[in-house]
């Protein structure tokens, strides 16, 4: 994605100060900025490509009704603009905390633990759902956790990156990066056929995926390009968790 131009100390929308880029992939890139009204830390996501009209509506009206619901277990969203390139980003505010695909790569998750990411993350989207917002990119980077370590428990799960599914993941349109195929492993199988009404079951099969990859330590739908990963999410029933891990 071109961001030249943008530097540390750069503003953007007159309010957010750059502080550095974070990541870059198939769900934008993430920059760290400091809020010059607030002087908390911000997280900008910028979209990798332009939604349609439709898109940007649904985006606005869900990201302002989570800034209203103002969830604990929800990064609360800030607004959205423009770029002086012209690419939309997202404002919300930056989770100090490990993704749980982080600490899924550095060590596995007890049962309790499994249990307790579940617990928190369902509990914070069944809020959204009830206005009426679908994550819809739900997967491991989409759950922060706060805290914990060593005998301080797990810590606070919160769910990231509303808005943020990943531009061209459709049928037609997908490609064999290992990135991609990462996106797709937890795509509902409504989405992979390109439905236009995504409602709050393809937050819930996400979460399945979750959950049954902190359990067994690998993904339910695993391939190595796009294409096979889709092909099983429509085609075929995925293993049990006891068939990997007995004593699940």
């Amino acid at each position: 994605m071109d961001l030249a131009g943008l530097h540390r100390g750069a503003l953007i929308a007159g309010r957010f100060a750059l502080e550095a880029q974070v990541s870059w992939g198939v769900k934008g890139t993430l920059l760290r900025a400091r809020d010059r009204e607030t002087g908390a830390l911000v997280a900008l996501r910028v979209l990798p490509a332009e939604p349609g009209a439709v898109e940007l509506g649904r985006m606005e009206q869900d990201l302002e009704a989570l800034r209203t619901l103002g969830h604990p277990g929800i990064a609360t969203p800030l607004g959205h603009g423009r770029l002086e390139q012209g690419q939309l980003f997202m404002a919300a505010e930056w989770v100090e905390g490990e993704s749980l695909r982080h600490r899924l790569a550095r060590r596995p998750l007890s049962a309790g633990e499994s249990l307790e990411v579940l617990r928190q993350a369902a509990t914070a989207l069944g809020q959204a759902h009830r206005l009426g917002v679908v994550h819809r990119a739900l997967r491991p980077s989409s759950l922060l956790i706060e805290g914990g370590g060593a005998g301080a428990g797990l810590g606070r799960v919160r769910v990231v990156d509303f808005g943020m599914q990943p531009a061209g993941l459709s049928f037609q349109t997908i490609s064999g990066s290992s990135e991609l195929v990462g996106a797709m492993q937890y795509m509902a199988p409504e989405q992979g056929r390109g439905e236009q009404q995504i409602g709050p079951g393809a937050d819930v099969f996400a979460l399945g995926c979750v959950l049954f990859e902190c359990a067994t330590g690998q993904p339910v739908f695993q391939g190595n390009h796009a294409m096979s990963v889709l092909a099983k999410i429509l085609l075929q029933e995925p293993p049990r968790v006891s068939e990997l891990v007995s004593h699940v």
